[in-house]
């Protein structure tokens, strides 16, 4: 995954206020990983809504969430 998806990820994830650990981060890279073009982007905009549609999720937990959301 290159640099400028990686600052992508970054920028979506803190407009929605999350602020990530590295792990989380990686972990929504992998899963990007899946898709190709503008199905990569497509795919994290759609993980994150699903994030925030479980809003009452603690920052803390996100990479466990996220982790859960990958298998």
């Amino acid at each position: 995954m290159n640099a400028s998806m990686r600052k992508k990820v970054q920028r979506k994830c803190k407009i929605r206020g999350y602020n990530l650990k590295v792990d989380a981060l990686n972990e929504i890279l992998s899963f990007a990983s899946r898709f190709e073009g503008p199905d990569e982007d497509e795919a994290i905009d759609l993980l994150l809504v699903e994030l925030d549609s479980s809003r009452n999720l603690s920052n803390s937990i996100l990479s466990i969430s996220i982790h859960f959301l990958k298998h």
